[in-house]
C-alpha cells in the first residue's frame, strides 16, 4: 500500500559504495566550501560591523571580540583545515 514509504532494498555493497560517495561529497568538497564561505562571510561581516554599524564589539582583539567573533573563526577554520586535510589524504 504504501511502497513508495520504503527505503529501497539494497546489498552491502552498494550500501557502502553509496557510503563512499556520501563520505568523498562531505568532505571532500563540503568542508572547503563551507570552511572558506564561512570565514570569507566572517570577515565580511566583522569589517562591516566596524564601519557601518559601529560595534565596539568588532574591534579586533578587544575583550568583547574575543567572546563574540573569535569562535566563528576557530570553527570555520577547523571546517576548512578538516576538508582540506580530508583532500589531501585521498590525492596521496
Amino acid at each position: 500500500m504504501f511502497r513508495f514509504l520504503r527505503p529501497p532494498v539494497m546489498s552491502p555493497a552498494e550500501a557502502a559504495e553509496k557510503s563512499a560517495q556520501a563520505e568523498k561529497l562531505l568532505f571532500g568538497r563540503g568542508f572547503p566550501i563551507a570552511g572558506a564561505l564561512g570565514l570569507i562571510l566572517t570577515i565580511v561581516f566583522n569589517v562591516v560591523a566596524i564601519a557601518h554599524w559601529h560595534k565596539a564589539s568588532a574591534a579586533y582583539f578587544s575583550r568583547a571580540w574575543w567572546s563574540n567573533w573569535f569562535p566563528n573563526y576557530v570553527i570555520w577554520t577547523i571546517l576548512l583545515g578538516a576538508g582540506m586535510a580530508y583532500r589531501r589524504s585521498k590525492k596521496s
